[in-house]
Order: C-alpha cells, then sequence, then structure tokens
C-alpha cells in the first residue's frame, strides 16, 4: 500500500460524537485509521493514571500502580450507537510506553509499531502479533523513545532502522543505538557513544537531509 493524498474536512464541534471507555486511560497514540464505519485507535491505555499530580473524575488520589499501559487497539463503529461498547484489542505482552509507527503510514492500515519496554525497545506486528524486543536491561540500559526511520523514501513499511537514546545510569552516561527494524533482537548496527549524560525526554523527530535542504 502507498499513502495516499492527505484530504481536508471542515467540521463543528456539533459533529463531536462521545463514546464511553470505562477503566480506560491513555496516555499516547500509536496510530489510527478507519475501516469502512469503524475507527481503529491503538493507544497505550491501562486501567487508570500513573501521574499523581493528577486526580481521577471523582477527584480521589490515583494508584500509579494501575497506570502500566499496554498497546491496545479501540475500534469505534460509527453506525452503532455512542453508547455501545468500544471494542477492544489488547497487543499481548505490549506492555510500554511511547510508541511510534512508520510515519508514512499514519492514518492508514499499517502493520508495525515501536516502543519503549521497562526492559528495552520493541517492535509489534499487527499481522502476526508477534512482539520482538531488543533488551537494554542485562547492559544497564534504559530506552528513551524510539524513532523509526525508513531505509529510503520508497521502502516497504518497516524497512529501515530504529533510532533512541539509551541511558546508563550506573555510569552516568547516554549513547544512540541504531537497530536494524527488522532485526530488533539482534545486535546494533551502531552505537554513538555521547562524551556527556542527556536526560530521559521524548517526542523527537527525524528530518532526512533532502528536507533541509
Amino acid at each position: 500500500s502507498t499513502p495516499r493524498e492527505l484530504r481536508l474536512c471542515y467540521g463543528t464541534t456539533a459533529d463531536i460524537r462521545w463514546f464511553s471507555v470505562p477503566e480506560g486511560f491513555s496516555g499516547h497514540i500509536l496510530n489510527a485509521y478507519s475501516e469502512g464505519d469503524v475507527v481503529h485507535v491503538d493507544a497505550t491505555i491501562s486501567p487508570g493514571s500513573a501521574f499523581r499530580f493528577f486526580r481521577d473524575v471523582h477527584g480521589n488520589p490515583v494508584d500509579p500502580r494501575l497506570g502500566i499501559p499496554t498497546i491496545t487497539r479501540l475500534s469505534f463503529d460509527l453506525a452503532a450507537g455512542s453508547n455501545d461498547p468500544v471494542r477492544r484489542t489488547p497487543f499481548p505482552g505490549a506492555m510500554g510506553e511511547l510508541p511510534r509507527s512508520d510515519d508514512r503510514f499514519q492514518t492508514l492500515p499499517y502493520r508495525y509499531g515501536f516502543f519503549k519496554t521497562q526492559t528495552g525497545v520493541a517492535r509489534l506486528d499487527w499481522q502476526t502479533m508477534e512482539k520482538t524486543e531488543h533488551r537494554l536491561d542485562d547492559i544497564g540500559g534504559s530506552a528513551q523513545e524510539p524513532i523509526f526511520v525508513p531505509r529510503s523514501p520508497d521502502a516497504p513499511e518497516g524497512d529501515g532502522h530504529v533510532l533512541t537514546l539509551v541511558t546508563f545510569p550506573k555510569e552516568n552516561r547516554c549513547a544512540l543505538y541504531i537497530l536494524d527494524a527488522m532485526d530488533m533482537a539482534g545486535a546494533p548496527v551502531a552505537r554513538v557513544l555521547l562524551p556527556f549524560n542527556l536526560y530521559s525526554a521524548f517526542h523527537g523527530w527525524f528530518v532526512p537531509a533532502a528536507e533541509l535542504a
């Protein structure tokens, strides 16, 4: 499949429809796309919030232990009533945060997603429902948000590299890891050893040199 041309849609607040998703807190969105009358939203979903400085809808303090998210597909049937339940499809074992996809396939049916786990950085495959992880905990490292970079502008979806900063807190240092997106469990393609530490950050972006020109 190839990315389609973006189309502008105009509406007002009167067009908003509200769907109830009980006991569902979302921190970040992986991707979303339409399939007929059904809109699929793939997001990190947890039973509660991990942010202690927010209270729940009833004003009560939150339990951060309920804020551990799993990447979950929420399916909204627009042909049904707003009171109809939203279908949830958790991805088995995909516990983590800061998910990213191949940006060329945003709002399109897609296959791969990449995200930070507690023990490293992983790729999920919606076609096979398999998770492949590059472990970092055994070397004392912790991944920051991953970014996917296609091998070339016309490369197939997921064919490219995953870039992530890896923090080594005991050594007070940081490194940039470049992983083969199709061989996530394998050794890094390259490591850039930084001479200083970088604090954990998120929501970065990769810009090709051709766009900078």
